[in-house]
């Protein structure tokens, strides 16, 4: 999803955003809020702080719940 550095991941999309590079709306909205704002620009320039934080995001979405039950398929588009 960013056109700068798509074999590693890194903070290149907090620049491309910032130089209106962002592929979709949603990324365009990012900057259209000050908080949100604030915080691509700090995710630019500190890449630990991105890094913490990030890892932080991931635990909180590991803890969200389903509806129902589901399952992991091996395969996206073939049903296990």
């Amino acid at each position: 999803m960013d056109p700068g550095s798509g074999s590693s991941f890194d903070t290149h999309y907090y620049t491309a955003l910032r130089q209106n590079q962002g592929l979709f709306e949603s990324d365009a909205a990012l900057l259209t809020d000050q908080r949100s704002a604030r915080m691509s620009r700090v995710f630019e320039t500190n890449r630990e702080l991105f890094f913490v934080a990030f890892g932080q995001s991931m635990v909180k979405m590991g803890a969200i719940g389903g509806v129902g039950a589901g399952e992991i398929r091996k395969n996206c588009h073939v049903i296990n």
